[in-house]
């Protein structure tokens, strides 16, 4: 059996969207105090497409070759993805009330910035 790495890609990048969209729906929510109502399948959707979402990212990094140690790009691209994790909680459950509109914003600038690395690859001397 072999392994199709532009199906996992195209996985991926189908899980990044569905995530990316959900962050927006519940941010939308936080931000207009319905979050809470909105029953459980808003905390587990989301959980099991970012644990899918990771999955598949980690199924690319064992195909692709690719190491944060070695690839710059990577690297900083795993540590934007913690900023937005933090920041996503922040904006959507912790974060103070008047602060989540920036929070949310924030975040989203650094989904924004990983999309661009992927894309892109840039290398640094």
């Amino acid at each position: 059996m072999t392994i199709d790495y532009g199906a996992i890609k195209t996985t991926h990048i189908l899980l990044v969207s569905l995530s990316v969209l959900f962050f927006c729906l519940r941010g939308y929510w936080a931000l207009n105090d319905q979050l809470q109502q909105r029953g459980c399948w808003v905390k587990i959707l989301p959980a099991a497409i970012d644990t899918l979402l990771l999955a598949s990212g980690l199924g690319l990094l064992l195909l692709s070759g690719f190491s944060p140690l070695n690839q710059f790009w990577l690297a900083l691209k795993l540590l934007l993805l913690l900023g937005y994790i933090v920041l996503g909680a922040l904006a959507l459950n912790y974060g103070p009330r008047s602060a989540r509109p920036g929070l949310l914003i924030a975040s989203l600038g650094l989904v924004t910035l990983m999309i661009f690395l992927a894309r892109l690859k840039p290398s640094i001397w």
